[in-house]
């Protein structure tokens, strides 16, 4: 299983600092969470499932946070498409130079994953995401995430 840092060094998997609103819009604001949040190594099998979590749960947020849409309090599910661009932004700069790209993610999701609501994920892959769910509800901007309806 390979392990990549998501910080620019490897010793360091700590909270990353949290950007402002003013930095964040509804392009940016995935990429910049889960930047924020990630607090350890991710492997491949868990990139698929950040990627499932975006693709199949509602973000609400405490107060309005994004500088280009300044009444929003919540982001709905995103495309898995969406999830890819976001997982490829993470991983750009990497020895693995082909999971820097949007194509290589939207690939291995809709092979290996393709969740398209939580019912269909499996037990074992569910508990892990309900993992990965609670360690971005940690950030103090998040109210809530919750299952699309």
């Amino acid at each position: 299983m390979t392990r990549v840092p998501f910080s620019s060094s490897a010793s360091h998997f700590h909270r990353r600092h949290i950007p402002s609103s003013d930095a964040m819009t509804i392009e940016t604001v995935h990429e910049a969470l889960l930047r924020a949040n990630l607090t350890a190594p991710m492997t491949a099998e868990d990139a698929l499932l950040w990627m499932a979590l975006l693709h199949t749960h509602e973000i609400h947020f405490r107060e309005p946070l994004l500088r280009d849409r300044p009444t929003v309090t919540h982001l709905a599910p995103i495309t898995s498409r969406h999830a890819a661009d976001v997982m490829a932004a993470l991983w750009r700069g990497r020895k693995r130079a082909e999971r820097g790209t949007s194509s290589f993610w939207y690939h291995e999701y809709n092979e290996k994953a393709g969740y398209q609501i939580v019912d269909n994920i499996s037990p074992d892959r569910l508990h892990r995401l309900q993992e990965l769910r609670d360690q971005l509800a940690t950030d103090p901007r998040i109210l809530r995430i919750v299952p699309e309806d």
